[in-house]
């Protein structure tokens, strides 16, 4: 194992293959999500490690079909934003009690991998103190009805540079 660039965790060597129980289930959802795949078991390691795996990007570009399909090829959880949204709020808020609970009880009394998706993923994750061990960017245009609020949020927060992982999403249609 070698840590190079970004803190970045790359394993060599026979272990990397991957058993018969792990190959590729289904079709991906977005092009490159296999590649991701593979770095993220990388990543895991053969001790599965307790990675926080967050995906960012804008609404509509396939954060949650992307999330959905990693933790069902990882075997594990995934936590959808958009289910701890304070709904009608402005500016944007989250039950942060709750979403600390779930990503508490996973990463640490559970011991394993999570995966969180959801817009503004790293504001979410700083209201409970988090940083993403591993962060994905799906990039895209997304709706409209967001994009004051995005804009500010990436010149904050350069997810698309933070992003140890890049992929393009689906374009919104009207």
């Amino acid at each position: 194992m070698a840590l190079t660039g970004k803190n970045r965790i790359t394993i060599s060597g026979p272990e990397t293959r991957m058993p018969n129980h792990t190959r590729l289930r289904s079709k991906s959802p977005l092009p490159g999500s296999t590649a991701l795949l593979r770095e993220v078991q990388d990543w895991l390691g053969p001790d599965r490690l307790p990675l926080l795996i967050a995906i960012d990007g804008a609404d509509g570009v396939g954060k949650s079909s992307l999330a959905s399909w990693l933790a069902w090829q990882l075997g594990a959880p995934a936590i959808h934003l958009d289910l701890y949204l304070v709904r009608a709020s402005d500016p944007l808020r989250w039950r942060s009690d709750e979403l600390r609970r779930a990503v508490n009880t996973r990463l640490v009394e559970h011991a394993g991998p999570l995966i969180v998706e959801g817009i503004l993923v790293l504001d979410a994750l700083g209201k409970i103190r988090r940083k993403p061990d591993y962060l994905v960017y799906v990039d895209g245009e997304g709706g409209h009805s967001l994009s004051t609020r995005l804009a500010d949020y990436r010149a904050q927060h350069k997810p698309e540079q933070l992003a140890q992982f890049r992929l393009q999403g689906f374009a919104e249609t009207e």
